[in-house]
């Protein structure tokens, strides 16, 4: 929230909590626990396969380590864990969907086609950065970008796709050069398999996420997709700074820093119903975190539930990281209640 407000500066526009719109808020989507759920789901998981060999081709580990992702993001979902399960869906998803386009790309450059477009077809993506959006924090877009780029002999670009790639932490070294010789036969074979394997994840999943700016590799960050937001509201557009916020969690909700920022922007714009989501799920995966507990306070304030809004309080007092601002918030609102 600190660094949300820092790049506010130029204009001196607080993020503020309304009291209607909280009160809306707590009525209509309640503060709940997230509990075990059961999303009916009975497709195949990574125990229906078995583990490529060391000597088989990079895309069956692909289609392998999507498999294992596939089953974290249903776990997620049967526990009622929404963000945790899009992030895992996300990770299953964009290696796929960037083989597949890489895939049709080499078709296209072996004369199949008109246009890329006509190998595409009805394949779910047809450009990188939908792929990036569909998984934020999986680093193969661009892997997959810079191979296509090196079997043109346009070597700068792919080093620096690749590079792009190296620069996510969760990037490990991958070799599919190995698709430029593959037949025309092979290749659609190969390509249908990603097909079926990305409307086998669709079905699960909906992306939410969106690029606000040219790609840069970073999206991996929720540091990045804060500062974004940062830029978007100065600018004054405040829905593009609460998408961008939204990514910042979304490209790795394991981290709690952005959750609080993201309820409060969400709150004010009017996105009422994934600003809760945020909330209930931030105060799930980090219940002692002070900024989340001062933002749930706050709505049991005003729904009229006291005892709440004082139990939150307490939790988010006791956080050591509580910023200042927030500290002088809760002790705004204790005096309130009195």
């Amino acid at each position: 929230m600190k660094k949300l407000k820092n790049h506010n500066k130029k204009n001196n526009r607080k993020i503020v909590l309304f009291v209607f719109v909280l009160f809306v808020a707590a009525m209509a989507f309640p503060l709940t626990a997230c509990g075990k759920g059961n999303n009916g789901n009975d497709s195949s998981s990574v125990a229906d396969m078995s583990e490529p060999g060391a000597n088989a081709p990079s895309h069956e580990h692909l289609f392998y380590n999507s498999k294992i992702m596939m089953d974290h993001a249903r776990l997620a979902s049967d526990s009622g864990v929404t963000l945790q399960a899009e992030y895992s869906y996300g990770l299953a998803l964009a290696p796929v969907s960037a083989l597949r386009f890489c895939a049709d790309n080499i078709l296209w450059l072996k004369g199949e086609g008109e246009t890329v477009d006509d190998i595409v077809g009805a394949a779910p993506f047809g450009d990188w950065d939908s792929i990036i959006a569909a998984g934020l924090g999986s680093p193969l877009p661009f892997y997959f970008e810079g191979l296509l780029y090196q079997v043109q002999g346009k070597d700068a670009e792919a080093n620096n796709c690749f590079k792009l790639a190296k620069a996510n932490p969760g990037y490990e070294e991958q070799d599919f050069y190995y698709l430029r010789s593959m037949s025309v036969d092979e290749l659609y074979g190969l390509r249908n398999q990603c097909v079926e394997m990305e409307l086998e994840i669709l079905e699960e999943y909906t992306p939410r996420a969106f690029l606000y700016a040219t790609r840069t590799g970073a999206e991996f960050s929720p540091l990045y997709h804060a500062a974004l937001a940062g830029e978007k509201i100065i600018e004054g557009n405040d829905a593009a700074a609460y998408g961008c916020l939204i990514n910042a969690v979304l490209s790795n909700p394991q981290i709690p820093d952005y959750y609080a920022a993201t309820v409060l922007l969400g709150l004010q714009t009017g996105e009422v119903e994934t600003a809760m989501l945020m909330l209930n799920e931030g105060l799930w995966a980090f219940p002692d975190n002070g900024e989340l507990n001062y933002v749930a306070a706050t709505i049991e304030y005003a729904a009229g539930n006291m005892e709440g809004a004082r139990a939150f309080l307490q939790i988010a007092m006791a956080d050591p990281g509580l910023p200042a601002e927030f500290a002088a918030e809760c002790e705004q609102l204790i005096t309130k209640i009195g």
